[in-house]
């Protein structure tokens, strides 16, 4: 029997203000003095920082099937401060692999994904959702996060998101699919070192890539490794390949740390 409904897709919201910002009460205090730390599994780990993490400032770019998985971990991890941004709206093909839920579909994947985040919060803290472009969410940037995420499906957005970084001075952790949804891409941009134009050269400012296949799965492989890039940036101690390449049936498995390329017209290395 088939399992498609022919409902039509609820018409978009219209966003009067596209910046919302919502408090986080967190999870509840102990209730005896015995109880065990909330992160203690986690702060047990090699190199963990949790007071650096909570520390953290982390934005997220794009809502969709990359950040809304990154930004609940970020919630899960302890942070308590992020900001989100997307100027895309939830439709039904996102279901099976974004974090959503029924009653978001034609809202703004920003503004639906900062409320689903809400109780995912494990500390008290706030979430901004910036409802607009990457390109018009800067002018709402007051303050440049400790580390910001990619996980967008144009060139347009990674590009500008690679030179903000490198002008700000803030890590860029890049997720990115194939387009069949199979293999999963994480670099991490850091202060100093190779940009994004360094390691991919030939990217075409107007081009998108989005998935035509993929699944949650893809979307939380690439997600799980864009994670350990965010918690290696924001801690310390870890340090993970600054380029990943990783796929859903173990065929490929690529790590390595490229250098600045000389010539680069995106960072002006000379080198």
């Amino acid at each position: 029997m088939s399992t498609k409904s022919h409902l039509p897709n609820p018409a978009p919201v219209v966003v009067t203000d596209p910046v919302l910002t919502v408090a986080c009460p967190g999870f509840p205090a102990p209730v005896h003095e015995a109880e065990a730390d909330l992160f203690c599994r986690q702060a047990a780990m090699p190199s963990h920082d949790q007071e650096r993490l909570e520390a953290a400032h982390l934005a997220v770019v794009g809502c969709g099937g990359l950040g809304s998985w990154i930004a609940l971990a970020g919630a899960r991890m302890g942070i308590r401060r992020m900001t989100i941004m997307d100027a895309d709206c939830f439709d039904r093909t996102n279901a099976p692999r974004q974090m959503m839920l029924a009653s978001d579909i034609g809202r703004p994947k920003a503004h639906a994904l900062a409320n689903n985040l809400v109780p995912h919060m494990t500390n008290t803290g706030t979430i901004t959702a910036v409802a607009l472009s990457f390109h018009e969410a800067l002018n709402h940037i007051k303050e440049p996060p400790t580390v910001m995420v990619v996980g967008v499906d144009n060139n347009s957005s990674r590009l500008a998101a690679s030179k903000w970084g490198l002008e700000q001075g803030v890590p860029v952790v890049f997720a990115m699919l194939s387009t069949d949804g199979l293999r999963a891409q994480v670099f991490l941009q850091e202060p100093g070192g190779p940009c994004l134009s360094c390691v991919l050269p030939n990217l075409e400012v107007n081009s998108n890539a989005p998935c035509a296949a993929a699944a949650v799965t893809s979307c939380m492989l690439a997600a799980a490794h864009a994670t350990t890039a965010v918690a290696a940036v924001v801690m310390g101690g870890l340090a993970p390949p600054r380029w990943r390449e990783v796929s859903l049936d173990g065929s490929t498995e690529r790590l390595g740390n490229p250098s600045v390329r000389t010539g680069c017209t995106a960072c002006g290395s000379n080198d």
